[in-house]
């Protein structure tokens, strides 16, 4: 990869999977979306790709809101809720162990090394947000 970079809707995916990922535990969702939105801006295609794995890969009761926005919201998402699917049932790189129950955890979890929340707010307080500010 000399002197190769990523191209920029790549870049784009990155950034659009990483709001998703900082969100993925919402009881608000619209402002997830319109951020989304806003990020992708007339690469509605991305932003299809990108949502739709995310939400066929992470979908859980924990990611449950975030997941049922973007399947409502965004457009073209189908084709990719069912890649993000099949990378789910793949597997992990957990030591060959299969698919972890929740993907929206860490291979820490399947290890038994790290305690799961179970709803958003436990969540949020384990990680000392205060959405009360």
């Amino acid at each position: 990869m000399d002197g190769e970079r990523l191209s920029k809707a790549k870049l784009l995916s990155i950034e659009l999977d990483a709001i998703c990922s900082r969100n993925r535990y919402t009881d608000d969702p619209a402002p997830v979306i319109a951020e989304l939105r806003a990020t992708a801006g007339k690469r509605t295609d991305v932003l299809a790709e990108a949502a739709g794995i995310f939400a066929g890969y992470f979908d859980s009761e924990y990611t449950r809101v975030l997941c049922d926005a973007l399947r409502a919201e965004i457009d073209g998402i189908g084709r990719w809720l069912q890649v993000g699917r099949e990378r789910r049932g793949r597997g992990s790189h957990a030591g060959g162990r299969g698919p972890l129950t929740d993907p929206a955890a860490t291979t820490h979890q399947a290890s038994g090394m790290m305690h799961v929340p179970k709803s958003p707010g436990q969540a949020r307080r384990r990680l000392g947000i205060d959405r009360r500010a």
